[in-house]
C-alpha cells in the first residue's frame, strides 16, 4: 500500500485499483455488519456456499 503522504499521480493502475477495491469492501462490510438480522446472515452463508462450489 502506498503511504498516505505519497503523491497520487505516482500510483500505478494496480495500486489505484487495489485501493479502490479495499475501500469498497470496507464500506460494504461496515454497512452490512451494522444490520444484524437472520436474512442477511442467510444471504451471506448462501453466497459463501456458491463461492466454495466454484472451486
Amino acid at each position: 500500500m502506498p503511504k498516505a503522504d505519497d503523491d497520487t499521480s505516482s500510483y500505478s493502475t494496480s495500486e489505484k485499483n487495489g485501493i479502490t477495491l479495499m475501500l469498497l469492501i470496507g464500506k460494504f462490510l461496515e454497512k452490512f455488519g451494522s444490520r444484524r438480522d437472520v436474512q442477511r446472515l442467510y444471504l451471506l452463508m448462501r453466497v459463501g456456499l456458491l463461492v466454495l462450489q466454484d472451486r
